[in-house]
């Protein structure tokens, strides 16, 4: 599955965003709950759901971030003796 054949609108539930993603039920669960997942709606009480452009979203994000540590400055560490 690749996002390059959907577009922005199309609705990918929890389990297809885990595959879509490469990531395990419990990485993704907690990710969730930690605030670092693509936003998800309630769609039905058992059910949530994603799009496939705040996927891309998210991987944006994550991408930038990745970004920005790549740049902080270097801490460098002192020997002692």
């Amino acid at each position: 599955m690749s996002t390059l054949e959907y577009s922005n609108d199309t609705v990918l539930s929890f389990t297809q965003w885990l595959k879509l993603a490469g990531i395990g039920k419990t990485s993704g669960l907690r990710m969730r709950s930690a605030g670092q997942a693509p936003r998800f709606w309630q769609i039905s009480p058992n059910r949530i759901a994603t799009t496939v452009g705040e996927h891309r979203a998210w991987l944006a994000s994550r991408d930038e971030a990745k970004c920005q540590l790549n740049e902080s400055p270097t801490r460098r560490r002192h020997r002692t003796a």
